[in-house]
């Protein structure tokens, strides 16, 4: 099928096609559809669709570490992808939510709706600007913000308080 063929392309010799997601489908009587148009008939389908890419040597070291562990990798995907697939496993878990990853240097939003990814949006802004502003803030290392950051998290109403250092609760 296209997504197939899509997964084939190049960006360039260093970087390669890890997942094709789409996220719109449009027939030819210009019916719009936000998830796959199974049992529709149509003479044509245009799909939108982000492609994702990541260099090929890190690609490869994710595989090569997850073989060298003795596992099988069957299938590359981007991240959201991944916990969309995982998350509706706890029915505690809406059909529809936002999933949002922080990472250090870039945090991204995605929606899911019933398992796919509706829409997904990249901001300048990680988890490093969180713990330098904790460092700033409360005149600690960068090092000790960080610690606290991810040991502790972060509540604005808190119910409760937890020494953590000589002088400093949260």
């Amino acid at each position: 099928n296209c997504l197939s063929q899509l997964r084939k392309i190049k960006f360039n010799e260093t970087t390669r096609v890890v997942d094709v997601i789409p996220y719109k489908y449009v027939l030819n009587n210009n019916e719009t559809l936000y998830e796959p148009p199974l049992g529709k008939i149509s003479s044509q389908l245009t799909v939108h669709a982000s492609i994702y890419g990541l260099e090929n040597k890190l690609v490869d070291g994710y595989i090569k570490a997850c073989t060298d562990a003795s596992l099988n990798v069957r299938q590359v995907v981007i991240s959201p992808l991944a916990a969309s697939m995982y998350l509706p496993k706890n029915e505690r878990i809406p059909s529809a939510y936002y999933l949002l990853n922080i990472g250090a240097k870039i945090s991204i939003l995605t929606l899911i709706n019933r398992g796919l990814i509706v829409q997904n949006a990249c901001f300048n802004f990680g988890g490093d600007k969180i713990t330098q502003s904790l460092s700033d803030k409360l005149r600690l290392s960068f090092k000790d913000a960080k610690m606290l950051k991810e040991k502790y998290g972060m509540d604005i109403e808190p119910s409760f308080k937890c020494p953590v250092f000589e002088k400093y609760s949260i």
